[in-house]
């Protein structure tokens, strides 16, 4: 029930990312309790591991957004063309 008001709520065009969110906790829960864990879920209990590879993981998702986006800006904005030259 709770699902679905909250699928409602944000919309359905975040349904991607909310089945990201619970596939990747389900894998999260299921590597804890396995015998052999093909991923170590214990190494998130060290707070400086967790706090540097958090901080890695915002700065790859920042600069993924600004190779992509700044073609775009320039093009379409600033009027530069793909070849280097003034539009």
């Amino acid at each position: 029930m709770a699902i679905t008001i909250l699928l409602l709520e944000l919309g359905f065009q975040n349904l991607p990312f909310l089945a990201g969110i619970v596939i990747i906790t389900v894998f999260l829960w299921l590597e804890a309790r396995s015998d052999h864990p093909s991923f170590d879920v214990s190494l998130f209990k060290n707070r400086g591991y967790s706090v540097s590879l958090t901080a890695v993981s915002l700065a790859f998702f920042a600069l993924s957004g600004i190779t992509f986006t700044l073609p775009f800006y320039l093009q379409i904005l600033r009027g530069t063309q793909a070849g280097g030259g003034r539009g």
